[in-house]
């Protein structure tokens, strides 16, 4: 009986601890971030199933469901296109492929951007009541992008098909290439955003206002080159390098090799400050939040 009920106690003990965070401030920041990325890692069941119902929560009973934003996108493209190929008086048949993949390559690019700042406050109610991996709702932010990214991307792969003339096969791959790289760094963006946004308020309110800024300075729906002797000036712009590695294959535009070089090692970069920024002050975020 004894060897029972102690066998009872010791099953009870390691329920409890399931389920209560515990923390020791003399143990490795370190080992407990790459826990919790392990963890999450593991999880990939739940992250797939969040990811699904947080999508499908958003168009329950539509008539197009997803496909919306197919549809939005389409008009969206048609309307700049037709528009600003007269304003920049620009051959529809080229203009509108490049402000197409800009357009929608930039709203995946700036979905990591804006809605990284609120991943954990957002996710609070969570977080705060069970043990559950803290990396695991940055990996639910990339899953829902990477989703959403798909059904726009549907308007790329008309524009390829009907109105881009056919490439070889490397340089599609070659643009797959850089959504993976805007995938992974967007992952680690996410991470440290949610950290700073969580900590500090008003950083949501300046990223908001700053990307607004940015969507202007970047060229998405114009040529850098119609800046003269200050197009150089793109080339200090990330975000038209995370933009080019992705577009620029797709549409034989210059510069491709560079912007790969810049974004691979902004994408070496983030991981390391991010990851330092996440075992520093993952204990911190419950309270933060």
């Amino acid at each position: 009986m004894a060897d029972d009920s102690t066998q009872i106690d010791m099953r009870s003990r390691r329920s409890m601890d399931d389920d209560v965070f515990v923390y020791s401030a003399h143990r490795d920041h370190t080992q407990y971030a790459l826990n919790d990325l392990k963890d999450a890692l593991s999880r990939w069941r739940l992250v797939r199933t969040m990811v699904r119902t947080e999508f499908n929560t958003r168009y329950k009973g539509t008539a197009l469901g997803a496909f919306w934003l197919t549809a939005t996108a389409t008009l969206t493209v048609l309307g700049l296109g037709v528009i600003y190929a007269q304003v920049f008086q620009s051959d529809f048949t080229t203009y509108l492929p490049y402000v197409g993949i800009g357009l929608i390559t930039w709203g995946f690019i700036s979905g990591f951007v804006n809605e990284s700042v609120s991943v954990y406050v957002s996710s609070v109610s969570v977080f705060s009541q069970i043990r559950i991996p803290l990396s695991i709702f940055p990996m639910r932010l990339t899953g829902r992008l990477i989703q959403t990214f798909f059904y726009r991307s549907l308007v790329i792969l008309g524009i390829l098909i009907f109105v881009v003339p056919a490439k070889p096969p490397l340089q599609y791959a070659v643009a797959l290439a850089g959504v993976v790289i805007v995938t992974w760094t967007g992952f680690w963006i996410s991470i440290l955003f949610g950290i700073i946004g969580a900590r500090y308020r008003d950083f949501g309110q300046f990223i908001g206002a700053f990307m607004t800024f940015a969507f202007f300075l970047t060229p998405v729906f114009w040529d850098s080159q119609r800046l003269g002797p200050y197009a150089y000036v793109a080339e200090f712009n990330p975000f038209f390098h995370f933009l080019n590695i992705i577009r620029g294959p797709l549409l034989d535009l210059p510069d491709v090799g560079l912007s790969f070089a810049v974004t691979l090692v902004i994408a070496l970069i983030t991981p390391v400050a991010a990851f330092a920024m996440f075992a520093k002050f993952r204990h911190r975020l419950p309270y933060w939040c």
